[in-house]
């Protein structure tokens, strides 16, 4: 019996270690795609896309008010590659606020 028991705590703890060894690995990766706020660049509301500044104007936002405008450079990934530019807007409506961005030809981003 204790020898099952031993071989069944080796088995967990071998497991546990791939599985934080992936997570570890996949952390990595996303911390080389995150911006860290060097490609951002403020710019007037009046400095926006025409695509930006209408899509701001749908429905949805038409109640909020535009306090920051940003020009985001795309972010270099480790290969190389550059991912596209685009627009962060804050926004503020009474006491709430939030963060909208838009890519160069109006389209909201998620």
């Amino acid at each position: 019996m204790k020898k099952l028991f031993f071989t069944a705590l080796c088995l967990v703890v071998f497991a546990t270690g791939i599985v934080a060894k992936s997570e570890t690995s996949n952390l990595k990766f996303i911390n080389v795609l995150v911006d860290d706020n060097n490609n951002r660049k403020a710019i007037k509301f009046e400095d926006l896309p025409e695509a930006v500044r209408k899509a701001i104007a749908v429905d949805a936002y038409k109640d909020w008010k535009v306090i920051e405008a940003f020009i985001v450079n795309g972010a270099v990934a480790a290969d190389g590659t550059k991912g596209p530019d685009h627009y962060e807007l804050k926004l503020s409506k009474d006491t709430e606020k939030k963060s909208v961005k838009f890519n160069t030809d109006g389209t909201l981003l998620i």
